[in-house]
């Protein structure tokens, strides 16, 4: 677990942002208390405060939140686009590019900013670990259950592809085995182009890159039933002369040895 943390010297006394740094270096940017630092560490409290103590001098440092190590490079990342103003109005005060101190804030104000942020932050990202953990990932097998051929594609696919005639059309004769990261989704885009479907998750695999792999794997074990693009001839996952029951245990099978 990391933490965000504000840091304030204490006293008017004008002193250096750093300096320990060489003396043949660029000279770094002054502080004192009408400024403030944000950051983030990865370590504890102690080196923190040492680190700053010996950097500045005397200081007051604040740790405003504990985050998880996952996400506190990208929350930094917020905070430097919240804070920007009172970051630029340090780099023109002191002519540095320093990106973490500012000036025109309080701690105070800067701390009730960061708490108001990580709310936001917190809220958007369990939103996204929610939708993450509803989405199943794995291989599918689609089959039409009209006679009528129909192409691929949903409409806007279509324009895309361009003249009609080179684009695939399918009917129940025909079988398409796949991978996806939203099944449900998955399965919502087919009904959109065909209406009915007859929709199998066969596998549910959460590691992507073994997705891909069992995926480009099943084209090996399909070559022979795939059909052949109108457009330059490349094998499709598209399939004919084969059954959905015999598919999926095909698949199943091979997965087992996988």
């Amino acid at each position: 677990m990391g933490m965000i943390y504000l840091v304030q010297p204490r006293g008017n006394r004008i002193r250096s942002i750093d300096k320990l740094k060489p003396k043949d270096r660029k000279k770094p940017a002054n502080c004192n208390d009408s400024n403030v630092k944000f950051g983030k560490h990865l370590s504890n409290f102690s080196d923190l405060k040492d680190r700053y103590e010996r950097l500045v001098g005397d200081v007051d440092v604040r740790v405003i939140i504990n985050i998880p190590d996952n996400q506190i490079q990208e929350f930094e990342s917020v905070l430097k686009r919240v804070f920007v103003k009172y970051i630029k109005n340090f780099q023109e005060e002191s002519q540095t590019s320093t990106r973490e101190w500012m000036s025109g804030i309080s701690i105070d104000e800067a701390k009730q900013t960061i708490l108001d942020e990580f709310e936001k932050h917190k809220n958007f990202y369990q939103n996204e670990q929610k939708e993450a953990q509803m989405k199943r990932k794995g291989i599918y097998l689609v089959q039409p259950t009209q006679s009528e051929l129909k192409i691929i594609y949903n409409q806007k696919d279509a324009e895309k592809a361009g003249d009609p005639s080179t684009i695939l059309k399918v009917n129940k004769d025909n079988i398409k085995f796949g991978q996806s990261d939203d099944l449900g989704k998955r399965y919502n885009e087919f009904v959109e182009i065909f209406g009915n479907v007859k929709f199998l998750e066969v596998i549910e695999i959460v590691d992507g890159k073994k997705l891909s792999n069992f995926k480009k794997h099943l084209k090996t074990i399909f070559y022979q039933y795939c059909l052949s693009s109108l457009k330059n001839g490349k094998k499709m996952d598209w399939m004919k002369e084969i059954n959905l029951d015999n598919v999926q245990n095909i698949i199943l099978e091979e997965y087992k040895k996988f």
